[in-house]
């Protein structure tokens, strides 16, 4: 079972952030922060007082030993600090009875709050670090954020080279160009388009962290960019290799319809000579031609052409447009075009799932947020001028 965190920190008074991880407020005088791991049902409780007193520590111990679910338990001149484990048959009220206990025992400890940086017995606020927390004066908090923004500062300086990320975006753009040159028509659905996005964008990301580089939003979109355009050309590649296949093998078939339109065009009559001529091969091919009226001749005639003219590859990706958009491109246009949706909606997925969680890792600067409800002063309420528990 799960606790449920909000209630336990409404039962014992404290304060709970929006991942409901985190527990903190004041008690018995003493700033104090909990963080919950879930799986565990374990808390890493630090209690922001201290002592150097070698017999309070003696006494922490025994506490420990005279209460199982707290498995870690010391003392510090800036924070006390304490691991407690749950038992599954255990409920909020449970608990908070047992972190309520302990949390009282530290008071009666006589140990001092304090700042968790200088060890000052003097008013301190929380603030939330990196998901982490600290305890801080007013003094502490100005030379933490100083140096904040030093850091920060030095890493925007050290921005991102992008010229050092290509080789890794490269590779993986010439990776999806090879899977999409030599696959994709073969399959052409949006899932396939998707998995060949989502390719692109795996490899880059591997790569550029094995060449140990950071990564920035350009380098991301550079990424998106190149693998499209690879995956783009890859399926025009294969595309225009089906149509030159498709021509050379039927190129010597359309020469007649060729022969016949142009030598209609220069004045001559191609079926009365083969008529004439006895020849019942030309005359069979021609007579559904002679039939046909200006229109459907120059149609057949542009199709017949078309497979002439473009056997090659290379003559096939440059006139691509006008093969996929004529009667035998007609039933590939539609996975064509589902091919190259679903690679950016692989990209996009890629995207959102691993570059913009690297992005959040390398970009994130570091800051120091004061936490609400957490600002009490705890010298004023050691010195019995504040009774909040």
């Amino acid at each position: 079972m799960s606790l449920d965190t909000a209630r336990l920190a409404s039962v014992m008074g404290l304060e709970i952030d929006q991942a409901k991880l985190q527990i903190y407020g004041v008690k018995n005088g003493i700033n104090v922060h909990m963080r919950y791991f879930k799986n565990d049902m374990t808390f890493a409780i630090r209690a922001f007082a201290g002592s150097g007193d070698k017999a309070l520590r003696k006494s922490l111990a025994a506490f420990g030993a005279a209460h199982l679910g707290f498995s870690f338990l010391r003392i510090w001149p800036n924070r006390i600090s304490a691991m407690f484990t749950a038992a599954d048959t255990d409920n909020e009220d449970m608990v908070a009875a047992e972190l309520n206990e302990f949390f009282a025992f530290v008071s009666s400890l006589g140990a001092t709050p304090c700042c968790s940086t200088c060890a000052e017995n003097k008013p301190a606020a929380l603030y939330d670090f990196k998901s982490d927390s600290l305890n801080l004066c007013d003094d502490c908090a100005a030379l933490v954020n100083n140096d904040i923004t030093r850091i920060n500062s030095l890493r925007a300086a050290h921005s991102v080279k992008v010229t050092g990320c290509l080789p890794a975006l490269i590779a993986s753009a010439g990776a999806v160009f090879l899977s999409a040159y030599y696959t994709s028509g073969s399959a052409p659905t949006l899932i396939s388009g998707v998995l060949d996005g989502l390719l692109g964008v795996i490899l880059a990301v591997i790569l550029t962290k094995l060449l140990g580089k950071k990564i920035n939003l350009a380098v991301a979109l550079i990424s998106l960019v190149l693998c499209f355009a690879a995956f783009f050309a890859g399926t025009v590649g294969w595309h225009a290799n089906y149509f030159a296949k498709f021509n050379k093998d039927n190129a010597e078939k359309q020469q007649y319809i060729v022969d016949y339109y142009e030598e209609l065009q220069n004045g001559g009559n191609p079926y009365g000579d083969a008529i004439a001529g006895t020849d019942s091969d030309l005359i069979s091919k021609y007579k559904y031609l002679h039939h046909c009226d200006e229109d459907e001749l120059e149609h057949h005639y542009m199709a017949a052409k078309r497979i002439i003219d473009h056997q090659t590859t290379s003559s096939c990706v440059r006139d691509f447009q006008d093969l996929m958009f004529s009667d035998y491109g007609d039933k590939m246009r539609t996975g064509f075009f589902k091919l190259l949706f679903g690679s950016a909606v692989g990209l996009l997925l890629g995207f959102v799932i691993f570059w913009k969680m690297l992005l959040k890792i390398d970009r994130s600067g570091f800051t120091l947020v004061r936490l609400p409800m957490a600002t009490l002063n705890p010298y004023d309420i050691f010195m019995g001028n504040n009774t909040r528990q």
